[in-house]
Parts: C-alpha cells; sequence; structure tokens
C-alpha cells in the first residue's frame, strides 16, 4: 500500500533521572539546537492506562532530508546528556511523517508509541494503520490534526547505535495534536469513533508493550 510520507523525522526519546526533566530539557535544548522540544504533563491523565511501560519525560523531534543526517546529527548524543537522563531507557526512533489530518500545530501533544502484535508482522501493521485504521483519525473528535509517525527499524536502529542510546524498536507513533487535554476529553468521552478506534486497534496493536503520554510543545 502506498501513502503519502511527507517528511523524514527522529524523535529522540529520554528518560530523565529523578528531580532532573528540566535539567534533561536544557541539555537537549543545548545539545540539539532549533529542534522541536516537548516536555511529558506533570499531570498526565494518561498515566494510568499504560502502568506497566515507563514513559518518556522528554521528546526532542528533529526534521530532515534523509535518515543519514538523522543519524549523525545525533551521534554522540548520550556522552552529552548522561548525566541527566538513563541512557539505557533512553532512546531514538527515524522514519517518515505522515499527515493524516490538519496542520500538525497544537502546543499539546498526545503520543502513542505503538509495537506489532506477535501474529502482525512490521509490514502488515503498518499498511492496516496508513489504510483501514487511519480513517478513524478523520472523525475523532476533539482534535487539532492526527500525524502518523511510521518509524523505520533499520535507520532507528543505526540512530541509537550513534547517539549510544538503547531504545529504537518502535512500529509506529500515533501524535493527536490538542488544544487542551480538557478540550479533547470533553469532546472525546462517549465517542463511538474512540470505541471503534480502540476495538481495530486491538487487531493489530500489542497495547502491553505499547504507550501513551501527552507533552507540552515548549517554547
Amino acid at each position: 500500500m502506498s501513502f503519502e510520507i511527507i517528511a523524514t523525522k527522529a524523535m529522540v526519546l529520554l528518560a530523565a533521572r529523578e528531580g532532573a526533566i528540566d535539567d534533561a530539557v536544557a541539555d537537549a535544548r543545548e545539545s540539539l539546537p532549533g529542534a522541536v522540544l516537548m516536555r511529558r504533563l506533570t499531570d498526565d491523565a494518561f498515566a494510568h492506562m499504560y502502568p506497566a511501560r515507563r514513559a518518556f519525560d522528554v521528546v526532542v523531534e528533529l526534521v530532515s532530508d534523509t535518515p543519514a543526517q538523522l543519524v549523525a546529527t545525533v551521534d554522540g548524543l548520550g556522552a552529552s546528556l548522561a548525566a541527566t537522563v538513563h541512557t539505557d531507557l533512553s532512546g531514538v526512533i527515524v522514519g517518515g511523517l505522515r499527515r493524516v489530518l490538519g496542520d500538525g500545530r497544537g502546543p499539546v501533544r498526545f503520543l502513542y508509541l505503538m509495537r506489532h502484535k506477535v501474529d502482525v508482522d512490521h509490514d502488515h501493521y503498518r499498511n492496516h494503520w496508513a489504510g483501514p485504521h487511519a480513517e478513524f483519525g478523520l472523525t475523532t473528535p476533539g482534535i487539532l490534526g492526527y500525524d502518523q509517525f511510521h518509524v523505520d527499524p533499520v535507520a532507528s536502529q543505526a540512530a541509537a547505535a550513534a547517539a549510544g542510546l538503547a531504545v529504537w524498536r518502535v512500529d509506529g507513533v500515533a501524535e493527536l495534536h490538542l488544544n487542551s487535554l480538557a478540550e479533547f476529553f470533553e469532546a472525546a468521552v462517549g465517542s463511538s469513533t474512540g470505541d471503534a478506534a480502540l476495538q481495530d486497534e486491538k487487531s493489530f496493536v500489542d497495547g502491553a508493550n505499547s504507550v501513551g503520554f501527552t507533552v507540552d510543545v515548549l517554547p
């Protein structure tokens, strides 16, 4: 199945040491100037839905022309961040951005880092997510936009190795752009679209080993 990829990007996923989230943000800003920085909400309402998986505290978004340029950008990054983040719990993922709805802007994002089920391979997961499942994004209430970040496992493994960070095996990231969590919940509670999307998700996503969390996009 073909679908439009509008940009090549990376997400640096940082697990901050206890009490060092602000320091990790500052270190990431210094190490990757000009990148988009996101910080997990302290009162993230989605935390109880994924209690068995550690969410990330800081996310850095990088866009470039090629995966190779992104690998070069993150080369040695882990060493410069090691004082404030756990490098063995942090990672880098690289792939293509597909815009399903909206213009990709919003002060808050819900990020859902997904892994495919045992009986579904990466290609089947990717095609189902980009095909039938993407339709749910067009009718989800309370969102400004919906992006799909299709992760390239080969490029991600190379980037994580270059950075000195451990995590790279994620199949895709669903990104919901929001004005606020309150506005999203008010619109989405009781929505038949949300219930149907969750049921369809169970057919191809390993929910027990995926994790969702909400971040502020920092100025």
